[in-house]
């Protein structure tokens, strides 16, 4: 099985992930702006889209993987999205 893997858009193209995808991969994008995601989603770049903000990530979902792509440059409190990606990580 595959892992879930969620990537944070901001306005990219979407290459790695529609790669990912053809291999067997799963997708959940996330954006702090709705813009964001609509352009994921013309893309094909995943196969759920919400909008979060990742200094206040929803623990309640959890990941095998996170790819943040062009992401934390453009977070401040960089330490602080960083640990909030770590918690919404799957354990073991």
């Amino acid at each position: 099985m595959n892992p879930q893997v969620n990537t944070g858009f901001r306005y990219t193209t979407g290459l790695v992930s529609r790669h990912l995808i053809k291999k067997g991969y799963r997708f959940s994008c996330c954006d702090l702006y709705f813009e964001g995601l609509e352009f994921a989603r013309i893309r094909g770049s995943g196969e759920e889209y919400f909008e979060c903000n990742l200094l206040e990530f929803p623990l309640f979902i959890e990941f095998d993987v996170i790819f943040a792509c062009d992401v934390l440059e453009h977070i401040a409190e960089d330490t602080n999205a960083l640990s909030q990606l770590f918690e919404a990580l799957k354990h073991g």
